[in-house]
Formats: structure tokens, sequence, C-alpha cells
């Protein structure tokens, strides 16, 4: 999908090439060079696979909200946001689909974003592990050619349990606490939302929050979770209010945001859902 050619972002907005020859586009360096001095680098992750059919206009709505939130914030200048959807009939890439690049919040015309395409299964982790790669090369080229301090956040929404195979929890704690450090992300933020889940859909993901959060325990060993680079938070929505997750998802980048050149992630309390 060209977002480009749908008008979602400016046309500022250009192509980068990882090692890989994989691709993402982001907002050019030399831009970032001039208008910037922090940069939070935010991704949302969505899930489009077949039991979120029937969700398009909640989706939508709930990624409207989080622009709407980041224009009106005081530090909502400083993220460039980009929107994934995945799921495992989605041709290479980790099974991601790029809806639109790291762009400004006030240049992104969610209008023109009509919602998810729900077919196939659920590849959380590999897309997570997809976007952490990306964040990461792309912050690397801000810090190393444009000389602007960056940290990132992360947010993957999901509505049941993963069925990738490449790529399991552990692996993908593994990656964020490599997206940290010199030359890198000073911190990330890692949010994960499980919406329309109770019971089993629910313990999942709760079990992969904690096999995350066991990778970061071990990682930091011995220092005070509020100095650590890495954040993790996880919350359950039973019932998918596209509004209020969208301002939680806003809220949280916000504050991430409000937090680079500190070293640390945001320590704001994150509300139930």
């Amino acid at each position: 999908m060209n977002s480009k050619a749908l008008a979602i972002v400016p046309d500022t907005v250009i192509d980068f090439a990882l090692p890989n020859g994989n691709t993402f586009t982001g907002l050019d360096l030399e831009t970032i060079a001039e208008d910037y001095t922090l940069v939070t680098l935010g991704t949302v992750l969505i899930d489009s696979s077949d039991s979120m059919d029937g969700q398009e206009q909640v989706v939508q709505e709930m990624y409207n909200a989080t622009i709407v939130f980041l224009k009106d914030s005081p530090v909502g200048d400083r993220v460039l946001n980009r929107l994934v959807e995945f799921n495992t009939n989605v041709r290479g890439q980790a099974s991601v689909r790029e809806i639109h690049g790291f762009a400004p919040a006030e240049e992104i015309n969610t209008g023109k974003y009509s919602g998810i395409k729900a077919s196939g299964g659920t590849p959380l982790f590999e897309a997570g592990h997809e976007a952490v790669i990306v964040s990461t090369a792309y912050a690397q080229q801000i810090i190393a050619e444009a000389s602007v301090k960056t940290n990132g956040i992360i947010t993957l929404l999901t509505d049941g349990e993963a069925n990738g195979r490449d790529v399991s929890a552990t692996q993908f704690a593994e990656a964020v606490v490599g997206a940290v450090g010199d030359g890198k992300h000073e911190s990330l933020f890692i949010l994960i939302i499980g919406i329309n889940a109770d019971g089993y859909y629910r313990a999942k993901q709760e079990q992969y929050a904690l096999e995350i959060q066991q990778v970061l325990d071990r990682t930091y060993k011995g220092i005070a979770e509020k100095d650590r680079p890495v954040r993790l938070v996880y919350r359950h929505s039973k019932d998918f209010n596209g509004k209020e997750v969208g301002r939680l998802i806003g809220n949280i980048t916000a504050s991430q945001s409000a937090s680079v050149g500190g070293g640390s992630p945001s320590q704001a309390a994150v509300p139930s859902l």
C-alpha cells in the first residue's frame, strides 16, 4: 500500500532500505536535522488477522484519536509516527504492511485511512521484531546524520494469541534490549494492548508480557526499574473502544516524548482500559 498515493503523509516521507533488503519510509534526514532537536519514533502495529474482521471502523477511530491527541500535545511535535498492520497473508517483510511511515502527527491525514483489511493469522512477534529493527535502524541514521537524540515507543495491538513460527516473545524481548544504547535509542517503551479477548486469550497475552518482562529483569538485574532503558506495559480492553484505546496510545506516546533527552523511558502511570 502506497501511503503517498493515498495522501496519508507528505512527500517529505521518503524510502529507506535495511541491510536485509527490506524497506520502510520516514521523514527525510535533512528535514529532521533542520527542524528537530529531539525525536520520539512511535510505531503502532495493528493485528489484522481474520478475527479482526468487522473492526475496521473502530480501528480507524482508534488511530484518529491517537493522532488527534498528539496534535494537541505540547510535546507531540517531537513525535514521528508509523502505522503498520500485520497478518500471515501479507507477503514478505515479516508479514507486515506499512500503512504509512514515520511522519509528524500534524501532517498525518487519518481521513485517508480506512482501517484494516482482515485476513490470515497473527504473527505478533514477527511483526514486533520487524518494528524494532526498523525503529532502531532509523534512529541510528537520525543520530549519526542529523545529530538528534531519539527514543521510541512500539505499541502492539492484538485480539488473540501469537501464531507465527519464527519469533518468540523471548526473541522479541532480546531484540528490544538490543535497540537501546550507544548510537541507538536512549530508551524504548513497549505497550501491548489486548482487545476483545478474555479467558484463554487474555491469559496468553499476559504470559507473553511475563516472558518479555523476565528477559528485561535478567538483562537489567540489580537496576531499579525506573532507571532501566526499556519499559514494558500490558493493558487489556475487554470491549474495544477505539477512541479510548487511541487516547491511551497517544497519551503514552506523548509521555515518552516528554522524556526524550533524559535517558530513561516515561515513568508516567498508565491507566487501565
